[in-house]
C-alpha cells in the first residue's frame, strides 16, 4: 500500500500505468496524464467542426491526473451490479446501459470498497473526467482531428464505429491505443463526463439537473462523431438506453 500511495501521488512520464485491484481477480489500469496545456475544440479550418466545438481555445491542465486506460467493462461493472446484462460478445464489452446516476453510484460504492480493502489511498476517489480532462487525455499531445492524424481511412484501426462495428458492442482493448495508452477513446461506447455540456467562451460551466456531456462516439456513430473534439450530451437518466459507459479518473477527495 505504501508503494502504491507513493506512486499515485507523484509525477511520471505520460502514459505511465498503474493497476488498482477492484477485487482479487479484476484490476482497473490507470494511465498518467501529466500537467500541460492544449487547444480544446476544433480548428477553424476543420471541415468536420460543429458550432459546439468552437471557438478553439487554450486550456491549462495545472495538475496531472490518472485516467482509466479503458472504459468500464461489464465484468467490472458486475462488481457493483451483479445481475448486469452480459452481451453476446462477452463480459469484456463496455458496461451498458448505464445512467449518469448509476455511474456516480459506482464511483461512490467502489471508492468505499477500495478504501476498505486498502487498494486505494483514502484521499483519492473514483470520479468522472471533466470534458477538459477527457479531451486532453484523448489527444495525448496531438492537435489533429484524431490522435493518429487527419486521415479518416485509418479510424477503423482505432475504433469500433458504424463502418466496422456491425452496430454491436465489442470487447475492450482490441483496437490500437492512443499515444498515452488509452483504448477505445473513439467509438464502441460513449463516455459520461462530470458536467453538463456548455458553450465555449460564454461564462462558467453549468451543472444541469437533466443533462450531462458525453464524449468519444459509439458503435452507431459515423466518423464525424468519433473525433477528439466531438461533443454530445444525453439526459443523465439515459431513457433511450444509449451506449454510454464511464472512463473513471482518480481525483482528490477534496475536489
Amino acid at each position: 500500500m505504501r508503494e502504491l500511495n507513493a506512486l499515485l501521488h507523484s509525477n511520471h512520464a505520460a502514459g505511465t500505468k498503474v493497476d488498482v485491484f477492484l477485487d482479487k481477480a479484476l484490476t482497473l489500469t490507470f494511465v498518467w496524464c501529466p500537467p500541460g496545456e492544449f487547444l480544446m475544440g476544433s480548428r477553424p479550418d476543420d471541415l468536420y467542426a460543429r458550432e459546439s466545438e468552437q471557438p478553439q481555445h487554450l486550456v491549462v491542465i495545472p495538475q496531472g491526473f490518472w485516467i482509466s486506460a479503458t472504459i468500464l467493462s461489464v465484468e467490472q461493472w458486475r462488481l457493483f451490479e451483479p445481475d448486469a446484462w452480459i452481451p453476446p460478445e462477452g463480459a469484456r464489452c463496455p458496461a451498458h446501459p448505464t445512467t449518469w446516476d448509476d455511474a456516480a453510484a459506482f464511483c461512490v460504492t467502489m471508492t468505499e470498497r477500495l478504501h476498505a480493502s486498502g487498494a486505494l489511498p483514502t484521499d483519492l476517489k473514483l470520479d468522472f473526467p471533466t470534458e477538459e480532462e477527457w479531451e486532453y487525455a484523448c489527444r495525448a499531445g496531438t492537435k489533429t482531428t484524431w490522435y493518429f492524424g487527419d486521415d479518416e481511412s485509418l479510424l477503423a484501426d482505432h475504433a469500433w464505429y458504424r463502418a466496422n462495428s456491425d452496430l454491436q458492442l465489442h470487447p475492450l482493448g482490441l483496437k490500437l491505443p492512443n499515444p498515452w495508452g488509452l483504448y477505445d477513446v473513439y467509438g464502441n461506447a460513449d463516455e459520461w463526463c462530470r458536467e453538463d455540456i456548455y458553450k465555449y467562451g460564454h461564462g462558467n460551466k453549468r451543472l444541469s439537473k437533466e443533462f450531462r456531456a458525453i464524449r468519444g462516439g459509439d458503435t452507431f456513430g459515423i466518423a464525424n462523431s468519433c473525433r477528439s473534439a466531438a461533443r454530445h450530451s444525453c439526459a443523465r437518466f439515459n431513457e433511450f438506453n444509449d451506449e454510454i459507459s464511464l472512463r473513471p479518473v482518480l481525483r482528490s477527495n477534496a475536489s
